[in-house]
């Protein structure tokens, strides 16, 4: 009992939980701690056997408490302990500057259907590699002071979170309301995080609301999106799996998979081999072989290869590397048909998707397997036009 009373005291002091508020207030939680670790010492002193028993007993009652109903005035204290250390943990990251190798993606990952955000919500937890933060959204067009709408929002994010929970995703749920879904998304990608932690990448399918007129163009609201991504500073990442090219993906084995990463000397091909080495930190993709393409004229291969080796013994990621020759064209994305996932480079001029040698990226995708498209924010063109 005094060592509980003590440990007590220690988490609601250190978790300056409002609700704690002891009438003498002459303690330390450090006091509390330290008693706590001596009244064990003494139990164990005295009688280690008996002390073992008494520890097993409360144990046991305490799981049979935390699993049948109790009163309502017991509560956990931890949350606000927990609270408190996070807080703490900001204060202390903010006071850090940030060096190139404390570089974690946080990602706002935009799932617009349920039917395939589960794929969208894959991916972001494998490019993650077990770092930063994942926050899936949803865009709900509407004034959010509207009842309706309010409620729209609460059944949309209990569904997203009962998504979420299904996948096994650590992913946190975030629905938003805005009268212009463009705006919305824009005020979103400025003000999400608190504090040091701030969102640095943005992950979405391939826009499926096409207009087989205006094919292969991109949709006005999804290209200026892309754009004012990597203007506000966000890497993006778009993928394309369709649901063919998706069964496929979970029907090979860990084993023989294996991840193509395309290498154009850009900042979006080194943002694609380092997501593609985050993958390899997921148990489904642990066993999977990474291949580095570069694309190269025949001349220059030998010199490309050398570098590239010098450079994955630099980064310390172990890659296959194969040089392809230029002269082929988009034909040369045929070394990549069976692959099991492809990261490519992505360019975004005007409306239109391009790899970094012009080529659409939509003629790509019949080649391809499921393909990750990533954008630099340093590497997307930005022009006066793109504001209006």
């Amino acid at each position: 009992s005094y060592g509980l009373l003590n440990y007590a005291t220690y988490v609601e002091a250190v978790g300056a939980s409002p609700s704690f508020r002891p009438r003498f207030r002459f303690f330390h939680a450090r006091a509390s701690l330290a008693g706590t670790g001596l009244c064990g010492l003494v139990m164990l002193m005295l009688d280690p056997l008996a002390s073992a028993i008494a520890l097993g007993v409360l144990g046991a009652l305490y799981q049979y408490l935390r699993w049948t109903a109790a009163p309502a005035r017991w509560r956990d204290s931890r949350r606000a302990y927990r609270f408190q250390r996070v807080k703490t943990g900001l204060r202390e990251i903010a006071s850090q500057p940030e060096g190139p190798t404390d570089w974690q993606p946080h990602i706002l990952a935009f799932t617009e259907t349920s039917d395939r955000r589960d794929r969208v919500l894959q991916v972001a937890g494998w490019i993650s590699g077990g770092t930063g933060l994942i926050t899936a959204v949803q865009l709900i067009e509407g004034d959010g002071s509207m009842p309706t709408v309010r409620k729209a929002c609460q059944e949309a994010e209990h569904q997203l979170a009962a998504d979420l929970e299904a996948h096994g995703s650590d992913a946190y749920p975030l629905v938003v309301a805005a009268p212009d879904l463009r705006a919305g998304a824009t005020t979103l990608l400025q003000a999400w995080g608190v504090g040091p932690i701030r969102s640095n990448t943005v992950l979405m399918n391939w826009f499926d609301s096409r207009d087989p007129n205006e094919h292969p163009k991109l949709s006005l609201w999804y290209a200026r999106l892309l754009k004012r991504a990597a203007r506000l500073e966000q890497h993006v990442v778009v993928l394309d799996a369709e649901e063919k090219e998706w069964g496929r993906l979970r029907d090979v084995p860990g084993g023989d998979r294996r991840i193509d990463v395309w290498w154009f000397e850009n900042d979006s091909s080194r943002l694609a081999l380092l997501f593609a080495y985050l993958m390899t930190r997921n148990d489904d993709w642990d066993e999977a072989a990474i291949r580095l393409i570069a694309p190269a004229p025949a001349e220059s291969a030998a010199k490309v290869d050398g570098n590239l080796r010098h450079r994955l013994d630099e980064l310390r990621i172990e890659a296959e590397i194969v040089v392809v020759d230029t002269a082929d064209g988009h034909a040369m994305y045929e070394r990549s048909r069976d692959a099991t996932f492809v990261v490519l480079p992505l360019v975004v001029e005007g409306m239109h998707a391009l790899d970094p040698t012009g080529v659409s990226v939509e003629d790509l995708f019949p080649i391809l397997p499921v393909v990750a498209l990533v954008a630099a924010s340093g590497d997307v063109e930005l022009k006066e036009e793109d504001e209006e």
